[in-house]
């Protein structure tokens, strides 16, 4: 009799839960550990903005369009008392300066396989009435594959899972060393020790820290600093009475529905603002800006308030691109990096349970390995694209 794969997964976030639950359904032995609890990392500060929006090369494109539809089959497939994932689609408007390029990224959307439609004001009003657009726009442009999720349901569905069907769950326990012999691998954190033939490194902006404990040196991380393309802020409303249903990408303000009345807003041009050493209380100045720029873009039919703002840190690599694959100083370990998380979670999942448990090498990834040469420059300025997603 065959015995399971054992295999560590380090990380219960978005990637690291779905890829936990994956494992453990189709027969591996997971152990799954966090040094904090599930969705203590980047997983509690994202806009959770699923698309494929301006992501690039093609290969990019595919790889996150494939994301979006992954969630729907497996939304779909556990049938949840609690959806996590929306497929709202996404209105995109831009300001007199940068009609050409949203022209641009819409007619390359297309030719990829992307659906996008314009809609004159008149429409845009139908579909969402509370919504500002302002005078001067002719077009906006809806991208129909689009949508959000929500992170605390997706991380609890996959935990359940995973521990339905036998996976250890191991939280407040970080993992501080990783021993390597020709037969097994020992991962050792401060209270637990296992043995398993398999790790996968799901950490997000651990990542480094963790690769550093098997030989990995150089690390593939952009550093969270301050105003740098890894440093990111997300603003919750208190609940909004609004019948907002859709993800919004304006020049001003990205908008989604939180899915408890409240509202998400971020802003790219006050992510640069951001430090991720300050502490940013209800009553920083950035609060009043966001409530400004929400209430010229929606009409809340009161003064809508900021309950609180979240500083993200991004698992950002250093070309901007995922990173997937087999570790090129240790065959038995697999790395996960991605800024694209909440949209590849779930399309992660089954293709790494591919690679890891059946040995099939899949399509998808392969321009997205951990040891190609972009990972050893640095990133472009621009390379987020809108939104910073």
């Amino acid at each position: 009799m065959t015995m399971a794969l054992r295999v560590a997964v380090i990380g219960a976030g978005v990637v690291g839960s779905c890829v936990a639950a994956e494992l453990q359904r189709r027969g591996a032995r997971v152990v799954l550990w966090d040094g904090g609890g599930p969705a203590q990392g980047t997983s509690a500060t994202t806009f959770a903005w699923t698309n494929a929006h301006a992501k690039f090369p093609r290969a990019y494109f595919e790889l996150n369009q494939a994301g979006c539809r992954e969630h729907e089959e497996l939304q779909r497939r556990l049938a949840p008392t609690a959806p996590w994932y929306v497929p709202s689609g996404n209105i995109v408007w831009a300001d007199a300066g940068h009609e050409d390029e949203l022209l641009e990224r819409t007619r390359t959307h297309v030719a990829w396989g992307g659906r996008v439609r314009w809609m004159a004001q008149g429409e845009v009003s139908k579909l969402e009435p509370d919504l500002r657009v302002p005078p001067g726009v002719e077009r906006v442009a809806f991208f129909a594959d689009e949508g959000y999720v929500i992170p605390a349901r997706l991380i609890g569905a996959m935990l359940a899972s995973a521990r339905s069907q036998g996976a250890e769950l191991l939280f407040d326990d970080e993992v501080i060393d990783i021993h390597r012999t020709a037969g097994v691998m020992t991962v050792r954190s401060r209270r637990e020790r296992r043995q398993v033939d398999r790790i996968v490194v799901c950490a997000g902006r651990w990542t480094d820290r963790v690769r550093r404990l098997y030989g990995e040196a150089e690390p593939i991380l952009v550093p969270p600093k301050p105003g740098g393309p890894a440093v990111g802020m997300v603003a919750v409303t208190d609940p909004v009475p609004t019948s907002l249903g859709r993800v919004v990408t304006s020049p001003s303000l990205d908008i989604r529905p939180a899915g408890d009345g409240s509202l998400l807003l971020h802003a790219s041009d006050l992510d640069r603002r951001v430090n991720p050493e300050e502490t940013y209380g209800v009553g920083h100045p950035l609060s009043a800006v966001f409530r400004h720029r929400l209430e010229e873009v929606l009409v809340t039919h009161s003064v809508a308030r900021v309950r609180h703002l979240q500083v993200g840190l991004r698992a950002l690599p250093r070309d901007g691109r995922t990173v997937a694959g087999f570790s090129p100083v240790e065959p038995r370990i697999y790395e996960v990096a991605t800024h694209s998380g909440v949209t590849l979670a779930a399309l992660l999942a089954r293709l790494v349970a591919c690679e890891l448990l059946n040995d099939t090498e899949q399509s998808l990834l392969t321009e997205f390995r951990p040891g190609r040469q972009s990972l050893r420059t640095m990133l472009p300025e621009n390379i987020l694209g809108p939104g910073g997603q």
